[in-house]
């Protein structure tokens, strides 16, 4: 529907619309209410009248309503433009955009798959693992392992495992695990282990050893990291997709757009 809005910031047009032959369907005067939700009032005079009644999307119909109208009625308009201080006068052509279904199942599909790589993406950042595990060398050499009841096989050196969750600079969980020795172990020629033990001469085993072992296991969890932060990120872009194709689904594919100026 094209309309025709004609306004003056100093004249009012009450006396051309007393006698004019315009189909006129709304007029205001200035201080007139504009909203009365939001309070707010006219600060100029104008009038309005519709020019064309065809379909937004019926571009060329509304053309051509238009320069019939003007064809019509321009004497009354040549009659107004010379009498009144005309600050606006404008044809308004609304138009309405039309896309087809197949252009708004692509476009929703490729949003929904967008969205879903950058999730996953964000996820995969966010659950990255990491695990190193360095050994030193043997304390005791040569030596078979020794079973302790409460600690189990006895380790063969010093050692360190890292195990970590997310972002090597922000991780969401570390776990850090590190064997020390702190030993002194000494031997003995065979032959003063035992009278009655025949060695070859010149062996020699290790008797016994003093010192401490110590077993380090340490579990962090950053729930304040940037790692959360892409978790967050991850699943709020998940529920987006899935929330665009439900919308997409209950919407036409029809976008009218509201009148143009």
């Amino acid at each position: 529907m094209c309309v025709l809005h004609v306004s003056s910031n100093r004249d009012s047009f009450t006396s051309f619309l007393a006698t004019t032959r315009l189909p006129v369907y709304q007029i205001h005067e200035k201080a007139d209410v504009k909203s009365k939700r939001k309070g707010t009032t006219y600060d100029d005079y104008g009038f309005s009248c519709p020019v064309s009644d065809r379909e937004w999307i019926d571009a060329s119909g509304q053309i051509e309503d238009a320069v019939h109208f003007l064809e019509v009625h321009s004497a009354e308009l040549r009659s107004l433009t010379s009498q009144y201080q005309i600050d606006d006068i404008r044809l308004d052509f609304p138009f309405e955009s039309r896309l087809s279904e197949q252009a708004h199942m692509a476009m929703s599909r490729h949003l929904r798959l967008s969205l879903r790589v950058a999730s996953l993406t964000c996820l995969l950042l966010a659950l990255l693992p990491y695990y190193s595990r360095t050994a030193g060398p043997a304390v005791f050499p040569g030596v078979p392992s020794i079973e302790l009841p409460p600690i189990g096989t006895l380790p063969e050196g010093p050692s360190k495992t890292v195990f970590r969750l997310g972002l090597p600079f922000s991780p969401l969980l570390t776990y850090q695990k590190e064997i020390t020795f702190d030993s002194n172990p000494t031997s003995a020629p065979a032959s003063t282990i035992d009278g009655n033990t025949n060695v070859e001469s010149g062996d020699a085993v290790s008797v016994n050893f003093s010192g401490t072992i110590g077993y380090t296991h340490d579990w962090r969890f950053g729930f304040i990291s940037w790692s959360v932060a892409l978790a967050i990120l991850g699943v709020g872009l998940l529920i987006i997709s899935f929330w665009n194709h439900s919308s997409r689904t209950r919407t036409p594919p029809d976008v009218a757009s509201g009148p143009n100026p």
